[in-house]
């Protein structure tokens, strides 16, 4: 909604504004693609590697556009020259060296809604090196953007400390159970006896043989057994 009311004016006026906002949209398209595939190969491929490789595709494709399209490499004058130098260092190195790197430490859809930010972050810079004014009606949509990726990058931040928070009580032992009829990891012995459950023993030191013993829980018809517990877990041993 952000994008759309920044954009908002471009598709008013048409022509060329909105041919631009269209390729913005195409390139946002290949950029998610982009993120998503370099989340799964950079598991693998260290980030120089990888940034070597995924330059080289890319120029060899714009290279094949500009042959295609009869588009001049050479014959630029000096301004020219200087701003594709800076295409080359910042967007590219820098930029997508940064991107590939985050990308192996983080997911990407966090990266995908950062990058969000480039519309604010490009209006302010061309106002402020470039002098170029910004329209009041784009400053909400600007604003919304930001609040946008603000809302779910501190959402996302606390989802994942809670599930890693979840994790780590998930490793820790669980109580030494009081009761038998009380602890869960007691619902395997009331299978059938055709039944053959898989059984996790979570042993608490020298308790664990005493747990053993607990495993099978008495129900109230069932009347003491006068061999001992010794004898009783052994014919339910039998039994199983």
């Amino acid at each position: 909604m952000g994008a759309a009311a920044a954009g908002g004016l471009d598709i008013r006026s048409g022509g060329t504004a909105l041919l631009g906002d269209l390729l913005a949209l195409v390139g946002a398209v290949a950029q998610a693609g982009y993120t998503a595939l370099s989340e799964r190969s950079r598991a693998d491929v260290s980030t120089p590697l990888y940034s070597t490789f995924t330059s080289l595709v890319c120029g060899v494709e714009l290279l094949a556009v500009c042959q295609l399209a009869h588009i001049p490499l050479t014959g630029f004058d000096r301004s020219t020259q200087l701003s594709l130098l800076g295409l080359l260092v910042l967007p590219q190195i820098l930029g997508l060296g940064s991107l590939n790197f985050a990308l192996g430490r983080t997911s990407a859809t966090t990266m995908s809604v950062l990058l969000l930010l480039e519309t604010p972050v490009a209006a302010l810079a061309a106002w402020w090196f470039m002098g170029q004014g910004i329209k009041p009606a784009t400053v909400p949509g600007l604003l919304l953007i930001i609040v946008g990726v603000t809302v779910v990058v501190t959402s996302g931040v606390a989802e994942q400390a809670a599930a890693q928070q979840g994790r780590q009580h998930s490793t820790e032992t669980p109580p030494y159970p009081d009761s038998a009829r009380q602890d869960p990891r007691v619902d395997w012995a009331r299978y059938p006896r055709d039944e053959s459950p898989t059984v996790t023993l979570i042993y608490h030191g020298a308790g664990s043989f005493d747990t053993l013993l607990l495993r099978m829980p008495r129900t109230e018809e069932e009347e003491p057994n006068p061999d001992g517990p010794a004898e009783a877990w052994a014919d339910r041993s039998r039994q199983r």
